[in-house]
């Protein structure tokens, strides 16, 4: 068996993993991310100390996630996408396909598991020609894995160009009204609160009018969803790198400060997937009921009915 080591952030002593059960390295997980968390909070905003321990905690417990699951036998395709989500995705794409050209950015591109979905179905809308087309691909991530990088190496003949590095400087190089549809699953939780609000204006720069945002963020009300799920209780505040788990009421406020508003409810139907319907009664009806079940005391049903109604999701439009 290959050996594996990490170094702790926090104490800098050095672990060999790959002796350690996954509940030893789910601890160490949480004792990390905790740590570098509190200590992000107190390095001033924006600043390159900030991203680097970022950097650095993000590498850390990726490392440590990855030794679980091949521990477990489970293969990581991808850090929350999948199958239903990117076939959201590329429905928004396709609502745009009338364009002349269309831009796709995805904040957060992980594995590359939801950019690989919209290549291999937009290739059958005709948007790619031998080389390039109408539809480019373009997003960032902190750290980019070997399976992003052998994407794009697979597909030369989509413009395509995914960067590593922090979400504002990879942002500020695209124009101002550049963006169809903006994608992020699972990332405006890590954003630093201090940071957020120049974040938000930055994305709703770089939009175009009528273009679409995709979020999914962990809904604060069936939280903590990030590492400290697993020790502390349902309803704590997550004291990893959550550090902006939100009610769909909270992602609606603040998006519509920018002039991006909810534009489709998104409900999911088990076994079959997830969809979405235009419909502003209905996102009225769900902004005035998640205050009622929030109120529900934690029990299954009502992390079912957070789930069935979508209240992770938000699919937003840019004003014109």
């Amino acid at each position: 068996m290959t050996q594996a080591y990490i170094t702790r952030l926090s104490t800098g002593e050095e672990v060999e993993i790959s002796k350690l059960t996954a509940e030893d390295l789910r601890r160490i997980h949480f004792e990390e991310e905790r740590w570098v968390a509190s200590k992000l909070l107190t390095l001033k905003r924006f600043s390159q100390e900030r991203y680097n321990l970022l950097y650095s905690g993000l590498d850390l417990v990726s490392s440590i996630m990855f030794e679980i699951a091949r521990k477990q036998g489970v293969k990581i395709e991808s850090f929350g996408a999948s199958k239903k989500t990117s076939a959201l995705c590329i429905r928004l794409v396709k609502e745009k396909q009338k364009e002349d050209n269309i831009l796709f950015y995805e904040i957060g591109v992980g594995t590359g598991y939801s950019v690989a979905h919209v290549i291999n179905e937009c290739a059958d809308l005709g948007l790619y020609e031998e080389s390039f087309g109408r539809l480019s691909i373009k997003g960032c991530d902190i750290f980019l894995l070997p399976s992003i990088r052998i994407l794009v190496d697979e597909h030369p003949n989509v413009d395509m160009n995914i960067e590593e590095g922090h979400v504002v400087d990879c942002l500020q190089k695209l124009p101002d009204k550049s963006v169809d549809v903006l994608y992020a699953d699972n990332v405006f939780e890590h954003f630093l609160p201090d940071e957020v609000e120049q974040i938000y204006s930055l994305i709703a720069r770089k939009l175009k009018s009528d273009a679409y945002v995709f979020l999914i963020i962990p809904n604060k009300y069936v939280g903590p969803s990030d590492v400290s799920k697993y020790f502390l209780p349902f309803g704590s505040k997550a004291q990893g790198f959550h550090f902006m788990e939100m009610s769909f009421n909270e992602v609606t406020e603040a998006m519509k400060k920018h002039g991006v508003h909810q534009s489709h409810c998104v409900f999911k139907i088990p076994l079959l997937g997830a969809y979405f319907i235009k419909s502003k009664v209905l996102i009225k009806l769900k902004l005035k009921i998640e205050h009622v079940l929030a109120k529900i005391p934690w029990c299954t049903f009502r992390k079912r009915v957070f789930s069935l109604c979508g209240y992770s999701y938000s699919i937003l439009k840019a004003s014109k």
